[in-house]
């Protein structure tokens, strides 16, 4: 992951700006803790996350490192969909 954690993802996302750090995962919230949720702590409980995701690519816009947060939590969603891994 090439994330600086700079929040600006974060800061764009309507999902966070309402829960703040209860959504994204405990290390870091927000699009990015789905990514690293899944990482740390297994893909089952971040695809459980993701579906609070709007899937509006907010973060996408901003990630000043082009990072396709939006991709990453679409597979999560997709993987704990179909009860398997993300992929």
């Amino acid at each position: 992951m090439r994330c600086v954690r700079c929040g600006r993802c974060q800061f764009e996302c309507p999902v966070f700006l309402q829960t703040a750090n209860l959504w994204g995962g405990p290390v870091y919230g927000g699009p990015m803790g789905m990514g690293w949720t899944a990482i740390t702590l297994g893909e089952r409980l971040a695809g459980e996350l993701s579906y609070l995701c709007l899937g509006c690519g907010r973060c996408d816009e901003v990630c000043p490192v082009e990072i396709p947060l939006s991709d990453i939590i679409r597979k999560l969603k997709s993987g704990y969909a179909s009860g398997g891994k993300a992929g």
